[in-house]
């Protein structure tokens, strides 16, 4: 038998990404990340909701917000892991997709494109943050990893369970009827029963 190693190297290209161990330090940082990213989008809604943005105009902004992140990430110092999340890993699927190496104009007009804003996750996504950001009420705690959780899930399964506001939220935006899945919140709990035992 061959070296696995080698056998992968003349396969193709790939990247090798590993995770810490978790460790009490690592969840303190977390925790305080999540603080910051709820005070932000929390004063980024007090700030759009009082100049009067729109959902549409927030929604277009949500759609360039990975561009406006990017171009922030090659002016400023950022770490390797936001490097690589915003650019390294992105423009490595580029490369293999365009077939150009470096491209990271063309990267951009894609993220420009209709093709970027239908792509389910971009789509879904985009919408609850505008929603969230032009609502008058306050971002709560959970927001943000709902709205992760809901974008990649949405398009795949039939069912998700999820709170109230954001499955009122979901609703609204039609995002339950765009990708065909049913949205329950907690305490529908009845409704939830008979869904389930439909099918």
């Amino acid at each position: 038998m061959e070296d696995p190693i080698s056998e992968l190297y003349s396969e193709k290209d790939f990247i090798i990404t590993f995770k810490e161990r978790i460790n009490s330090k690592i969840i303190e940082e977390v925790k305080e990340k999540k603080k910051k990213l709820i005070s932000e989008l929390e004063e980024l809604r007090l700030k759009c909701t009082l100049k009067g943005i729109t959902f549409e105009d927030q929604l277009n902004l949500e759609y360039q917000g990975v561009i406006q992140a990017i171009s922030i990430c090659l002016e400023e110092n950022y770490d390797f892991d936001t490097y690589m999340t915003l650019i390294g890993i992105p423009l490595y699927c580029w490369e293999q997709i365009s077939g150009k190496p470096h491209d990271i104009k063309g990267l951009i007009e894609f993220y420009k494109s209709e093709y970027y804003r239908k792509m389910p996750y971009n789509n879904i996504r985009a919408k609850l943050f505008a929603s969230i950001i032009t609502n008058k009420s306050r971002v709560d705690s959970g927001d943000s990893i709902d709205i992760t959780n809901i974008s990649s899930m949405a398009p795949y399964c039939n069912l998700i369970l999820t709170d109230r506001k954001m499955r009122n939220r979901v609703h609204a935006l039609k995002i339950s009827e765009d990708y065909d899945v049913k949205v329950f919140s907690l305490n529908e709990y009845k409704e939830l029963t008979e869904y389930l035992r439909s099918i």
